[in-house]
């Protein structure tokens, strides 16, 4: 369906005043944001809090008034920056539609404490200044996870493949999660950053690779070793992030990650050769620095001209050392 905007009806029951009563109602969503989701709403619970609200129980009452905060429903359209969530999806939502999303308790999941106020579903005054609506409509416009502090948003241009990805389409580990997006190998573009980042800005070309996130505090997280991070890692793909979401991988246009796993790419380099240093490059070159085979004059021998031998290979031409290589594919040897 074409994107709700402000000259769109929505269809819902409206309180008028402190009678309570409700009747036929029509008002106006906002337009669909870049991390909104519009959700066709098929049910609504009925609680106390809705009758306590359409009579003016709490003395705040906004009318016309829309209640409604236990909201289910069927996702209709996304917003540009959404990757959580897909048209068709069946969905849910609470009784808080938005927080700043950028303070010390709506960074800890605790947006009901946030500091600037969190928005009620209904009767709450939103960012833009409207007055929330709730369930008891056909539809309705939510934020979904908008940027935290440390959070970086990026368009992707380039994911590479690598048999981590087929494996796991697969089951091949026996613990997929489906539906799954796969890819790790991801390139693109900065859309947008959180107030606390500064090792990045809109428009820089950066990476993202194996890993989104860690504890970021045990031993080995401080020693940049999240690999080993004693609460572990999360995955780009198929694992579980800190909120409960199964994350999703570089096959897809958007993702959102901590700016601690994200790599800048200089604006020279192509993106697309780019990608594949997310997993093979950094596979080899990592225990090569680690080992101290960056130094020119050195000898390395590769054992095989396949994806990870390749990158060694130019590796340790860059570093100036001397490179054997071993292969039983003689005609590799014209690829050199």
């Amino acid at each position: 369906m074409s994107s709700l905007s402000a000259n769109e009806d929505c269809l819902g029951w409206a309180a008028r005043d402190a009678s309570g009563f409700l009747s036929p109602y029509s008002f106006n969503r906002r337009a669909l944001r870049s991390d909104d989701v519009s959700i066709k709403i098929t049910h609504c619970g009925v609680c106390y809090a809705d009758v306590a609200w359409t009579r003016n129980g709490h003395g705040d009452s906004k009318y016309p008034l829309v209640p409604g905060h236990e909201i289910v429903g069927i996702v209709k359209e996304v917003g540009s920056n959404v990757n959580r969530f897909k048209v068709g999806d069946h969905v849910g939502v609470g009784t808080y539609v938005n927080s700043c999303r950028d303070c010390e308790y709506c960074n800890d999941e605790e947006e009901v404490y946030c500091i600037k106020g969190s928005v009620l579903t209904f009767n709450g005054v939103d960012d833009d200044g409207t007055i929330t609506k709730g369930g008891y409509s056909n539809y309705i416009v939510v934020h979904d996870r908008a940027l935290r502090s440390d959070d970086v948003s990026i368009k992707i241009t380039h994911c590479g493949v690598c048999y981590a990805d087929v494996a796991w389409t697969r089951n091949g580990h026996g613990d997929s999660k489906y539906p799954l997006v796969p890819g790790h190998e991801i390139v693109g573009i900065v859309k947008g950053v959180g107030s606390n980042v500064n090792r990045f800005k809109v428009g820089d070309h950066v990476g993202v690779g194996t890993y989104v996130n860690s504890c970021r505090d045990c031993e080995y997280c401080n020693d940049e070793e999240e690999v080993y991070c004693i609460k572990g890692s999360v995955l780009t793909f198929n694992g579980v992030d800190d909120d409960g979401t199964i994350t999703k991988g570089g096959y897809s246009n958007y993702i959102v990650v901590h700016d601690r796993y994200c790599f800048r790419i200089p604006d020279g380099y192509p993106l697309a050769s780019a990608a594949p240093l997310l997993c093979a490059g950094i596979t080899v070159y990592s225990p090569m620095i680690r080992h101290k085979m960056n130094q020119p004059g050195k000898s390395l021998g590769v054992i095989g001209l396949g994806g990870l031998g390749h990158m060694a290979v130019k590796f340790g031409k860059a570093f100036g050392l001397n490179v054997t290589i071993l292969s039983t594919s003689i005609s590799k040897k014209e690829k050199l």
